[in-house]
Order: structure tokens, then C-alpha cells, then sequence
């Protein structure tokens, strides 16, 4: 008898009755919801070796005759030697934002450093800026990636200053590509393709 009265009571639910209900409909779209969430976390940190930013990036090129005066800036380089960005007027330059515990900038070096070697004798270069020490971290932490892996281009020692000035910068790599007026042409946030780079690099030079 039991059983045959749970079975009345499955068979007799209404399902567009049991969602005219406020009540229900609500635990039902908060249920819904909380899965969706719950999927849309997996797709985005499955993989983590990007570390942080957006892969592929948001890609932004201003319009000829528009571009944005690269904000000048003075900084300390490993060494302690001052090193501004106007010294690299009539060059194009690559200016990057990262720090040494970022997944992503690890990532990008190698790159770095080779489009550092295949371009240098074009009026390229690279100009970045740790910003460790701003986050709160060990500088001879830079100074000794930077023998580790290699680096062949100047490393300045990031401060709230110069965050500032380009735009508050949130995530790492930033990275800026600068023209050979001091404009920036285009404007990348976390981990770029390298062909992007070359690209954009190449219709400058």
C-alpha cells in the first residue's frame, strides 16, 4: 500500500503547477544559476599556466593621427641607474608591466628576450618594469631571475607613480607598444601571442 501511494504521488506531480509558485520558481533559477557558476568557473581555470589576463587578449588599435602620448617616466633600473623613457625616442618600444610571480610573464620572456635579438639592430627595443617591489616582494628576487633566465633588455623597478599613469595597471603582463613619436599604437592585457607582437612591431619599424 506504501508503495503504491508514493507511486500516486509521482505521477500526479505537476511540473507548470510546481513553478507557478513563486517560491519554487526562485529555487529553481537560484539552482540553475549556482551550476551555470559553477561551469563557467571550470572553463576559466582549467589550465592555468597563462596565469593571469585574458588568452587571446583584447586587441586595441587607435586610429592613425589619434594615438595617445606615452606617458613620460623616469625609473631606477636593477643597478640603481636612472633610465626615462625619452631616451628611447626614435625607437619603437615594447614597454611591459610584470612582476617575477606571474605565471604568464614567466611565459612570455623567452619570447621577449627573441624578439629583443631579432630586432635590436632595427631600432627596437624592450623596456620593463617590475612592479615586485610595488606588490610587495624581495627585488633581489628580479635581479636573480634576470640572471637566471637571461634577460637582454633594461628592467625598471615599477612604482605607484608610473602605475598610475598608465591607467592602474591590475593585470600582468601589461603591455604597451610604443611608436617611434612616443605614441602608444596598441595596448595588450595578459598573455599575448607572439605573432600579435611581431605583428605590430614589424608595421612600425
Amino acid at each position: 500500500m506504501a508503495n503504491e501511494k508514493s507511486n500516486k504521488k509521482t505521477e500526479s506531480f505537476d511540473l507548470k503547477k510546481f513553478l507557478s509558485v513563486q517560491k519554487n520558481r526562485s529555487r529553481v533559477y537560484t539552482g540553475l544559476f549556482i551550476i551555470l557558476a559553477i561551469i563557467f568557473f571550470i572553463v576559466n581555470n582549467v589550465n592555468d599556466e597563462n596565469g593571469e589576463g585574458p588568452y587571446p587578449p583584447d586587441y586595441k588599435t587607435p586610429k592613425p593621427g589619434n594615438f595617445k602620448t606615452a606617458p613620460a617616466f623616469t625609473l631606477n633600473n636593477i643597478e640603481g641607474t636612472e633610465l626615462s623613457l625619452e631616451e628611447y625616442k626614435g625607437k619603437v618600444v615594447l614597454l611591459e608591466f610584470w612582476a617575477t610571480w606571474c605565471k604568464a610573464c614567466q611565459k612570455l620572456t623567452p619570447d621577449l628576450i627573441q624578439l629583443k635579438n631579432d630586432n635590436a639592430e632595427l631600432g627596437f627595443e624592450i623596456v620593463s618594469i617590475s612592479l615586485d617591489e610595488y606588490s610587495g616582494h624581495d627585488n633581489g628576487v628580479v635581479k636573480e631571475y634576470i640572471e637566471k633566465t637571461g634577460i637582454n633588455y633594461p628592467v625598471l623597478i615599477g612604482n605607484e607613480k608610473v602605475v598610475k599613469k598608465y591607467g592602474n595597471v591590475e593585470t600582468t603582463p601589461a603591455i604597451f607598444i610604443i611608436d617611434k613619436n612616443s605614441r602608444i599604437y596598441s595596448i595588450y592585457s595578459g598573455l599575448v601571442p607572439t605573432e600579435v607582437l611581431i605583428r605590430d612591431i614589424n608595421s612600425l619599424l
